[in-house]
């Protein structure tokens, strides 16, 4: 058998005498099912006589079921192509023959945008692969693999070790080609070697349009110049197909290899292969790493065969007494396998055996009786007794199989002939399984050729119904698990452990109070177990009127609903723009099923007053959406909109306000979900949230945040109704908004609208303060231009946090502002901005030529605008004099210099003080300045040293003493809002009175869950507490100049319940 194990069978015939009258049309296959693929053809070299290397080519399909279909076969790019569209019966299957196109459908000349991508689209799910020269000499097959074959991060899997052959045209090389599926979209190929037109290691872009294609060639055949490991990176998804054409075999044989590869996230831990017929033992699987650090382990050794960073491959012999191998690693890897029969090879990329696999596979054989055909099958240990070949239950029995190496009976393995008595060329081979499994073809003999295809599907056969759930202490979670065949599912607490908690589909678990809670699912059928399925359960606030993770950050999306003029009508005649809900919109009234977009209720039954959340209180401005969700519209979508184009891992924030329109009756339940927009899979859903009855009305706030697992671009954020009654069931959202957490970006300097004098040189400065992103990204920086504020353009030379223009003149004039993000992000939603500000130029009043001393005086600390000078409350924060220079350049080119001398003059040193009495129980208060200035003025038109008031409010008085006038504000709280925050301490004078920072609250006891920020000029962190009696002031004198400022961030849960943030500035008289 030319290196067979002795595993190895051959089917009889008489098993199946039986079957053959219905061989043809009993077609049956889940193996890499779908309605969408997209493949692109490679370039395959011809002999002299050209019908024999890269011809016939075929496209061949099969239904799953009793469902027929109609396939369409186009090329998008190229409208000279006539789609071409082939019936497929019912349990049948069809070829297509595309070798009159060949010159339309091969991807060649190389480095050359083309129009020669092949989409294909069916009415129903089906099976595909194409075929090259499967009667010659050079056969192979290229298994599609649908929506699993698309993505945005690739590298390229295969071999290193041998070379291609040689005085054929074109040279046979090793290629990779991919087509894109949507217009503009740019790929970036970095070769891991040098190959045609470009060198090692260094990232070249090409732009696509939807169908068109490119291909990447070696520059020569000796195995170094393979590229194996190179990356490839898309804007947009696309599908590569990876080939080594003639590839040599040391005896002498040349054959075609190739497959359509997959993305990493298909990428795997763990895999099987079954050893071939190669002569001199070349059966290998080459394992190339997507992530550094990675260690690979064989057939269940715990000690790593080698240890590899991303894009670095790794051959690994099967060795002359081994059947298989059982490879694992710690990190997502590729496992392309070479194999074949005598010195003829074949290859495949192969998927990871990890919760993967099909329950049926059907392959149609090409070559009559010259050629072998083999079947590689690999199943769960105590499933392979279940399998049927073409209907027939003795012709793969449970004696065929034996365990695979390593895996600790977990898996085993069979090698069966299928002689042609049995499966004849043009007929169709179907195996079934209830239980999933996986399989390798072999068709061709040890000269003349071999093919190699690999059927079983990448998609996972377990699932729950949601990849994250959130829910409060206390809540029960119902976790649903779909899988495919005919398996039941035990539920475990840990990863390892034998003690099942559940059987079961379904299992509700009590969430308990750690961040992260994890249960486990597991399939089984018989005595076969399938792998533990790690589901997470977050622990979130979201349990009342609160935001769960609240986030600074830039803000991808606000949807306030509009109405934000008087002269807008109480009803919108116009549906939102954008986002999508199930109910049915309406511009004049609502109903049952419906919704519109109001300023207010005016119903009887309605909560009065009622208005929108953005402008609490007057009933005139803004919209609202009512939503009136019918009986029968129990998880209607009640709103969604789709986010796109985010980045690896980003933190994101999602929040709606929603109050409930009625007095009575029940009141209204929603489930807030996240869905990735690629596979609408639930990426992570909310636990059913209750929005409490409230009158008067009240708007509370909900949401949760989330990272986005790597890979995933692309969501929909969604609310769903929880709630069936016909009665009651009116309610309202308003501001949905989505967050991006990573940071903040700050300008410092100038830290407002600033005018510069012509010529003098101008220094802006930034800060960036992380929140989610990690401590040791590397960030990027880019400041930007903008003459009126909303064309944006970037600046040359702006990477840094500081941005210098050398000499201010009139073409400087504009709004600047940096925009921050991690290495290679900018540019797209991961990019952060800051608020922007705006330079003007002022030609001064210096004449040209002239040196003027001039002399002024300000109060400290205060900003000083005079001469031509722009001082900033810092600048001005000294005692005594100070020297300031400018320059300005005058008609005649001439520099002037402009000299002042600024003395500062103390400010007035007081506070107000209001006697100690809580308002919430006196409703009056006395507002005193302490101690005694010479002059004052309140903001009620007092001019006294104190006044009494008796409502809640913001209140300021300016005090004189001097020269200089300070004013200081003062809150007067309502009795919802639990605490004040003075503005302003004086440690330094040494006089006992206002030295520290600390907050006031009648009833500390009363704030829950606080915590303070304080961080110095510099955005540096210099105080943090979580008690709420806390007392703080600047270390000493030195680390707090007089006048300086101190930002502050207090978070806090007062008596009502909601989270309230407060940020402002404490200045250190």
């Amino acid at each position: 058998m030319n290196g067979r194990s002795h595993h190895g069978r051959t089917i009889g015939t008489k098993r199946l005498v039986a079957t053959l009258l219905w061989l043809v049309s009993l077609f049956a296959c889940r193996a890499q099912l779908d309605t969408s693929f997209w493949f692109v053809a490679p370039e395959v070299c011809q002999w002299n006589n050209p019908t024999n290397f890269d011809r016939p080519i075929k496209l061949v399909f099969s239904t799953p079921g009793n469902v027929p279909a109609t396939v369409t076969i186009s090329q998008p790019a190229n409208p000279a192509f006539t789609p071409i569209q082939q019936n497929v019966p019912a349990n049948g299957s069809a070829t297509v023959d595309l070798t009159s196109h060949i010159a339309d459908i091969e991807n060649a000349p190389t480095n050359t945008v083309l129009n020669k991508g092949l989409h294909i689209s069916s009415t129903q799910p089906v099976n595909a692969y194409y075929e090259v020269c499967m009667t010659g000499l050079t056969p192979e097959v290229y298994a599609l693999k649908g929506r699993n074959a698309l993505g945005t991060n690739f590298f390229v899997p295969g071999q290193n070790e041998y070379m291609n052959g040689d005085t054929y045209q074109p040279t046979p090389l090793n290629r990779v080609d991919v087509v894109a599926t949507q217009n503009n979209t740019v790929v970036t190929f970095t070769p891991r070697v040098a190959i045609e037109g470009h060198a090692a290691g260094v990232p070249f872009s090409v732009t696509l349009n939807k169908g068109q294609t490119y291909c990447y060639a070696a520059v020569g055949r000796q195995p170094a110049n393979h590229f194996v490991g190179s990356t490839i990176t898309s804007s947009q998804p696309i599908a590569v197909t990876v080939n080594d054409d003639l590839l040599h075999h040391p005896s002498g044989g040349q054959d075609l290899v190739g497959d359509q590869t997959v993305p990493v996230e298909q990428a795997g831990l763990e895999f099987v292969a079954i050893k071939g017929e190669l002569y001199q033992q070349a059966d290998k699987v080459y394992v190339t790493a997507t992530e550094n650090n990675t260690h690979i382990y064989v057939n269940g050794s715990t000690t790593a065969v080698a240890t590899l960073n991303a894009g670095q491959t790794h051959p690994i012999g099967f060795g002359a007494n081994s059947s298989t191998l059982y490879v694992t690693s710690d990190r997502p890897v590729y496992a392309f396998q070479l194999t074949g029969l005598g010195h003829e090879f074949g290859s495949a990329v192969l998927p990871s055996i990890q919760n993967t696999g099909s329950t049926q596979v059907s392959y149609k054989r090409s070559t009559g009786s010259s050629r072998q055909m083999t079947f590689n099958l690999i199943a769960r240990a105590g499933t392979e007794g279940n399998f049927t070949l073409n209907g027939n239950s003795t012709a793969i029995q449970a004696t065929d199989f034996h365990p695979v190496a390593g895996t600790n009976g977990g898996w085993v393995y069979a090698s069966l002939d299928i002689p042609t008595s049995v499966v004849d060329a043009n007929q169709t081979a179907v195996v079934r399984n209830p239980a999933p499994f996986h399989l390798g073809v072999f068709e061709g003999g040890t000269a003349g050729g071999c093919s190699y295809g690999f059927f079983s599907d990448y998609q996972r056969y377990i699932a729950s119904d949601a990849a994250t759930y959130v829910a409060c202490a206390g809540e029960n979670i119902t976790i649903h698990i779909t899988s495919i065949g005919d398996y039941n599912v035990n539920w475990y607490a840990d990863a390892t452990g034998n003690n099942i908690i559940h059987t079961g589909t379904s299992y509700t678990v009590t969430k308990n109070q750690d961040s992260v809670q994890y249960v486990y699912a597991q399939l089984f059928a018989a005595n076969a177990f399938g792998d533990r399925l790690q589901i997470p359960i977050l622990l979130t606030t979201l349990c009342g009127d609160t935001l769960d993770g609240d986030c600074e950050g830039r803000v991808l999306y606000h949807q306030d609903f509009g109405g934000n003029s008087v002269s807008d009508p109480w009803i919108s005649p116009t549906d939102i723009v954008g986002g999508h809900s199930d109910l049915l919109f309406s511009g004049t009234s609502t109903s049952s099923g419906h919704y519109c977009l109001v300023k207010k209720c005016s119903e009887t039954w309605a909560v009065q007053p009622n208005f929108d959340h953005s402008h609490l209180g007057d009933p005139d401005i803004g919209y609202f959406m009512y939503l009136d969700p019918g009986p029968n519209q129990m998880n209607a979508i009640l709103y969604e909109i789709p986010i796109n184009g985010l980045c690896d891992n980003a933190r994101l924030n999602f929040s709606l306000w929603a109050t409930d329109l009625q007095r009575n009756y029940a009141h209204p339940a929603f489930e807030m979900q996240l869905i990735n927009s690629d596979d609408s899979s639930i990426l992570v859903r909310s636990h059913i949230v209750d929005v409490p009855r409230n009158n008067p009305l009240i708007w509370h706030q909900y949401g949760f945040s989330y990272s986005l697992p790597n890979n995933v671009h692309d969501v929909i954020f969604r609310i769903i109704n929880k709630n069936v009654d016909n009665i009651g069931n009116d309610w309202a959202i308003d501001d949905i908004k989505v967050t991006y957490c990573g940071g903040e970006a700050l300008i410092l300097n100038p830290s407002a609208d600033t005018t510069f004098c012509l010529g003098e040189p101008v220094t802006l400065s930034a800060l960036f303060v992380r929140h989610s992103i990690p401590t040791d990204a590397t960030l990027e920086y880019e400041w930007q231009y903008s003459p009126d504020g909303v064309n944006w353009q970037d600046l040359p030379n702006s990477g840094h946090l500081q941005y210098s223009i050398q000499s201010m003149s009139r073409a400087n004039v504009g709004f600047y502002r940096i925009q921050v993000a991690e290495t290679g992000l900018l540019d797209g939603l991961c990019s952060f901005y800051s608020e922007s500000i705006h330079i003007a130029a002022d030609s001064c009043f210096v004449e040209p030529c002239d040196t003027l001393f001039l002399s002024d005086s300000v109060c400290m600390g205060m900003p000083y605008e005079n001469y031509g000078f722009s001082l900033t409350q810092t600048q001005t924060n000294y005692a005594g004099n100070h020297i300031f220079d400018r320059h300005t350049i005058g008609a005649n080119g001439c520099d002037s210099l402009i000299r002042l001398s600024l003395k500062t003059l103390p400010l007035p040193q007081f506070r107000i003080e209001d006697g100690g009495v809580d308002f919430c129980e006196e409703y009056r208060i006395s507002l005193e300045v302490q101690p005694a200035m010479e002059a004052y003025v309140w903001s009620t038109g007092a001019t006294t040293q104190s006044v009494e008031v008796m409502q809640s409010g913001h209140y300021t008085v300016t005090a004189t003493q001097g020269e200089c006038s300070y004013s200081v504000p003062y809150t007067v709280s309502a009795c919802t809002f639990n605490i004040f925050v003075p503005n302003a301490i004086s440690f330094t004078n040494k006089d006992g009175l206002n030295d520290y920072f600390q907050i006031y609250c009648p009833d500390p006891a009363s704030i829950r869950d606080f915590e303070i920020r304080i961080y110095n000029r510099w955005g540096e962190l210099v105080f943090m507490s979580k008690d709420p009696m806390f007392r703080w002031r600047p270390d000493n004198e030195r680390s707090a100049p007089q006048n300086s400022f101190f930002n502050y961030s207090i978070r806090y849960r007062g008596t009502d319940g909601a989270m309230e943030l407060l940020k402002g500035a404490v200045l250190v008289l």
